[in-house]
């Protein structure tokens, strides 16, 4: 609610939400806690992870998956502030050599989306990654919170 006082609102805010969500879904086996665009709850994903018990936070952008011991979100599928800033560019350039009105482009639509995956914080929780999500990540971090693929490639990591 306030924005100075994130910090100390988020964890009561998100043990709330979970005991809610074991209500209608005892044990968390189809709950989500997704995390859109507000600053002041994605730079604090360490309370929102700390207290979300086995629901998995999964965030709109792949900067919200981090690796090493700083939690962020588990996945995130989106797109990324590279490939939104390629798009616009495209997006202009078309624009202003009169090729296309800013109507006719579809807005929203990167096909396959930007995924993050941090297998950390997957074994965390427990949970399973489906196969199609882990081939299109184009960031991945290992199950010890090192990056190993990064804007769809391979990094060298003798512990891949």
């Amino acid at each position: 609610q306030d924005q100075k006082n994130a910090r100390k609102e988020l964890g009561p805010k998100v043990k709330s939400a979970v005991e809610e969500m074991k209500e209608n879904d005892p044990g968390l086996q189809k709950s989500i806690f997704w995390v859109t665009g507000s600053t002041s709850v994605f730079s604090n994903f360490d309370i929102i992870t700390h207290h979300s018990d086995k629901v998995p936070v999964i965030g709109a952008s792949p900067s919200m998956v981090k690796g090493g011991e700083t939690p962020g979100a588990m996945m995130a599928i989106g797109i990324g502030f590279e490939n939104n800033a390629q798009l616009a560019s495209i997006y202009a350039e078309k624009i202003l050599k009169n090729q296309r009105t800013p109507g006719e482009f579809e807005v929203g639509v990167i096909n396959p989306p930007d995924i993050a995956i941090n297998f950390k914080m997957v074994k965390k929780i427990n949970m399973k990654i489906p196969f199609s999500f882990f081939e299109l990540a184009n960031l991945i971090f290992n199950y010890q919170g090192e990056k190993v693929k990064s804007r769809g490639s391979i990094l060298s990591n003798k512990n891949n």
